[in-house]
């Protein structure tokens, strides 16, 4: 399991709940990249109920903007279609 020191309840045995993040800034490459800038063009696709963006660490930039996306029931896209988004590759470019 990834470690993210996020705040979490791990109360239970064999769920965990995370509650929030740490930091909603990802230092990619010397950039600056919201997580929450990010995760409200991902919402602004029909086809995407639920977005969540976390940085991983990346050899070369640092860190780098991972999606989570839950799909409308029945909807289909893909991650090229939402790689495409307006807005989006300007935001997440340099950690691609």
């Amino acid at each position: 399991m990834q470690e993210t020191n996020a705040p979490a309840d791990r109360s239970h045995p064999v769920l965990v709940e995370i509650r929030d993040r740490l930091k909603d800034v990802i230092f990619s490459g010397g950039e600056n990249i919201s997580s929450i800038e990010v995760e409200s063009v991902l919402l602004r696709h029909p086809a995407v109920q639920e977005a969540a963006i976390v940085g991983l660490p990346h050899e070369r930039w640092g860190e780098a903007p991972h999606a989570f996306v839950v799909l409308r029931q029945g909807a289909q896209t893909g991650e090229a279609e939402l790689r495409e988004l307006r807005g989006l590759t300007s935001l997440t470019s340099k950690a691609a």
